[in-house]
């Protein structure tokens, strides 16, 4: 058995999927805009009632329908809807063939189940991502293309015969001579075409007669053109009018968002990353990569990451269109370790970090890890992940801290002011406090990055100062400091050692 999907009016159901629902009450048609005189490529049933028909100019369909509304045929919303139909079309089988824009075959022969079950299911499928479609189910490719045209939505063909004798003749053909000669002959429905000696019929009918001699016949059984499931899952939306509220765009991107992460689900798939692009009036793109921390396919999940970042985004033009692509990676299920405490939530963790990461500037928010030079304090804040990496015992012993005190650097560095005596330091003056050296260890002199123009020098001294400073109350008596002097001899408070 096969079952054929098909999309009518698929340009217009391709252009209108992200529209408003009660607007496709409305006489509409799907023109070509790139022809002069924007012919019709697709009508919807309150327009086919009024006389728009397909291949008609738009201004003759205009004066037979003046509440005529046309819209744009869209080569990209053509492009992603067709992508759709064939990840749904997988849910059945893996065998899946696309036979034309808007109708796909698929091979139900190994198929556990009731088929015309699974395909009602399919259907429900694409009529939740506002895809009206239709199927055929027969047992061969062709006959069950022209019982798809005939479902109300679904039609499962058990008799060839019976089904064909329904089918007039011009449903099989459109070479308009072949159906003239035949109307001539009064062949007017199927049973009279096969009533005819075949081989006498098709010698005057010739190559043409022979295809729709087949088509009368059910089709014939052929291999399927399998596809490979298009591994892209992009959603893009041009804007009738730019917007310029949030509003609006959360709303259009909730509506992409449900239908990607619909195709996810049907390929078993899940979003590693979100990119999303938002096309300016003055006609430059604004890009934004997101991370996925566990990649996953639940929309509310992936909504909050995005949303999170939107909130605080500012743009510098009005929007008139919008592009999302997911990047999918295979579904995982992840196994925690009995002596490890990895985040319970990393999404949940993403979108906070996400939050503050908005509420910050220039980037100041991270993980500090240790950069790659010999400056003392010298650091760079690396992204949160989702999972911090575990150490081994191993690692921990090879890096566990040196024995002595704990040392808090201060950043910035404090500027004081020193008194020396034989080139060591005796008193302390700085704004958080004050009072003399009683006991120093150093220098210590250390320098790097001497190839570069940002070069630098250092003198360091560790102190112990008898702190008479009312702000260091805590502190009365002495404590341990590390202070440092530079080239051009500023003295800066480094540190403060913790007992």
């Amino acid at each position: 058995m096969y079952a054929v999907l098909q999309i009518p009016e698929f340009p217009l159901q391709a252009a209108l999927r992200f529209c408003d629902p009660e607007m496709r009450n409305l006489p509409l048609a799907a023109v070509n805009a790139a022809t002069k005189q924007g012919e019709v490529l697709a009508a919807n049933a309150p327009a086919r009632a009024l006389g728009v028909g397909e291949g008609m100019p738009g201004a003759k369909a205009l004066a037979r329908c003046p509440d005529l509304r046309f819209v744009p045929a869209c080569a990209k919303a053509e492009a992603n809807t067709q992508a759709l139909l064939l990840q749904t079309a997988g849910m059945l089988s893996p065998s899946v063939e696309s036979t034309a824009p808007g109708v796909c075959t698929v091979d139900l022969r190994n198929i556990r189940g009731d088929a015309r079950l699974e395909v009602a299911r399919t259907l429900d499928a694409l009529l939740s991502a506002q895809l009206v479609a239709r199927a055929g189910v027969a047992p061969l490719p062709d006959l069950a293309r022209l019982a798809a045209a005939k479902a109300e939505p679904l039609l499962l063909v058990q008799s060839a015969q019976d089904f064909l004798k329904k089918i007039p003749l011009p449903e099989l053909s459109q070479d308009r001579r072949l159906l003239k000669t035949l109307q001539d002959w009064g062949v007017h429905t199927v049973m009279d075409l096969l009533a005819l000696p075949r081989q006498e019929a098709l010698e005057r009918l010739g190559p043409e007669g022979m295809s729709l001699w087949t088509a009368a016949g059910g089709g014939q059984a052929r291999p399927l053109r399998l596809e490979t499931f298009p591994d892209t899952y992009e959603e893009s939306l041009d804007f009738e009018s730019p917007i310029e509220t949030l509003e609006p765009l959360l709303f259009v991107l909730n509506r992409l968002l449900d239908s990607l992460c619909m195709r996810l689900e049907s390929t078993r798939r899940a979003a590693s990353n979100l990119s999303l692009t938002l096309h300016m009036e003055d006609g430059s793109p604004h890009g934004l990569s997101l991370q996925v921390p566990a990649p996953t396919a639940a929309p509310d999940v992936l909504r909050r990451i995005l949303f999170s970042h939107i909130e605080s985004l500012q743009l510098p033009h009005r929007a008139t269109g919008v592009h999302l692509s997911i990047e999918p990676a295979l579904q995982s299920p992840r196994q925690f370790d009995l002596f490890q405490t990895p985040l319970k939530d990393p999404n949940r963790f993403g979108e906070t970090v996400a939050k503050l990461r908005a509420l910050t500037v220039g980037g100041n928010l991270g993980v500090p890890a240790p950069a790659d030079s010999h400056l003392p304090g010298d650091f760079n804040l690396q992204n949160p992940e989702a999972a911090f990496p575990q150490e081994s015992p191993r690692q921990k012993e090879l890096y566990s801290p040196a024995p002595g005190l704990p040392l808090r650097r201060m950043h910035p560095r404090q500027e004081i002011k020193v008194e020396s005596n034989a080139g060591k330091p005796r008193f302390v003056y700085g704004t958080r406090f004050s009072g003399p050296v009683t006991e120093c260890r150093g220098p210590y002199r250390i320098s790097g990055h001497w190839w570069r123009e940002d070069c630098w020098a250092l003198e360091e001294w560790d102190v112990a100062v008898d702190c008479t400073s009312a702000n260091f109350r805590e502190r009365r008596g002495k404590f341990l400091a590390r202070i440092g002097r530079d080239p051009s001899g500023n003295w800066h408070l480094e540190g403060v050692y913790h007992a």
